[in-house]
């Protein structure tokens, strides 16, 4: 008898220790599939992350943008209008040199 409920106290031991390793077999287990998981997820979303973080930049940077357009444009504006200004006054200036020859010429006669 005495071997029978040492036996059952040895089985019963052994059945404790199992259940304690499934127990963190099971917990184990369960924070690789989480992490791997949530490493699919990261893997999976990366390309829409960057997609994400370059709308974000064109965001900000196109108001920037338009604005040193616009004054690009202005600043073209008014350059060609100062080129048109002095073209005409390079005109007047030859002008009046061929006219102090004509002037020279009528005032000698």
């Amino acid at each position: 008898m005495e071997k029978s409920v040492n036996f059952l106290l040895n089985k019963k031991e052994k059945d404790q220790s199992s259940n304690k390793t499934n127990v963190m077999n099971e917990s184990l287990s369960q924070k690789v599939t989480e992490t791997t998981s949530d490493l699919l997820i990261s893997l999976a979303n990366e390309p829409s992350l960057a997609y994400f973080h370059i709308q974000e930049h064109i965001r900000k940077s196109v108001p920037e943008i338009l604005k040193y357009q616009l004054r690009v444009e202005h600043l073209d504006s008014q350059l060609r209008g100062s080129c048109y200004d002095l073209d005409y006054a390079l005109d007047n200036v030859r002008s009046i040199s061929r006219l102090q020859y004509i002037l020279t010429g009528l005032m000698s006669s």
